[in-house]
């Protein structure tokens, strides 16, 4: 019988079921025999749950920081006392048992080395406990209501004071374009992330970080429910200018006239 749960590379945490790995790795092998695949090969995060002591493993090498953000989160909402962590990047390396505080420090210094490499790094966190968790029920009915997008983005302006984007799909390329901005979206970061309505989210000067948020976008589905994301990107022209943005995203997908749809808003935390 398999046993624990996964962090994947976006930090959203699996339980280790058959049905996990039959969708992840495409066979219907023991779970229990392919989790080196999951940490060694897709750097995902394999957490043994023990109530005293969780076990932890991971290869540093090949994870990502928002799986291990993801972990850490993991490991504060169940109020444990200490953890064990396997590093399996090192051979025959010994367990690390550290206290709690000790554990999610090591986990920690690994997520700031790999935020160097992962440029932009996204992890959900609960509706409830987000700055939109009074807002997004109305923002979800607002990108339905049958009322003029004039009078429908005023009102989202409002609502957001202005930190909000609505962005189409274009149907021939794939990419996200602008269709509206807030009032406010531009302000910080010297306008970096701001694009005439239109253009392709990819066109904002911070260019990766606009093709970061095309990409994300595209993986969404017509289906996919509000939720609320937790930001740590580095935005900046070129590597020279980077400066490192952390925020909270309400992302809301929705189809209008056939053609998906996202609207986002944002509170910058730093």
């Amino acid at each position: 019988m398999a046993s624990g749960i996964i962090f994947d590379e976006t930090g959203t945490v699996h339980s280790l079921t058959a049905e996990f790995i039959a969708r992840t790795l495409c066979t219907d092998r023991d779970p229990n025999s392919l989790v080196h695949c999951l940490t060694d090969q897709m750097g995902f995060i394999h957490v043994e749950p023990n109530a005293a002591c969780p076990v932890v493993w991971l290869h540093k090498g090949h994870t990502t920081a928002a799986a291990i953000v993801g972990c850490c989160m993991w490991l504060l909402d169940g109020q444990h006392t200490r953890a064990i962590i396997f590093d399996t990047s090192v051979p025959d390396q010994p367990a690390m048992l550290s206290s709690l505080n000790g554990a999610l420090q090591l986990l920690s210094d690994m997520a700031d080395q790999k935020r160097s490499i992962d440029d932009h790094i996204r992890h959900k966190i609960p509706l409830a406990g987000s700055w939109f968790s009074t807002t997004w029920s109305a923002a979800n009915e607002l990108v339905k209501a049958p009322i003029s997008d004039d009078v429908r983005f005023a009102i989202l302006d409002k609502l957001f004071a202005g930190h909000f984007t609505m962005a189409v799909q274009n149907a021939a390329s794939g990419q996200f374009v602008a269709k509206h901005m807030g009032s406010a979206i531009g302000q910080y970061r010297q306008s970096m992330c701001r694009v005439q309505v239109g253009q392709p989210l990819a066109a904002m000067q911070a260019q990766s970080y606009g093709a970061w948020l095309s990409k994300g976008f595209q993986a969404l589905r017509p289906d996919t429910p509000p939720h609320a994301e937790q930001i740590d990107a580095a935005i900046g022209v070129d590597k020279r200018s980077i400066e490192r943005l952390r925020y909270q995203r309400l992302v809301v997908p929705f189809v209008s006239g056939g053609v998906q749809h996202v609207l986002t808003a944002s509170v910058v935390e730093g």
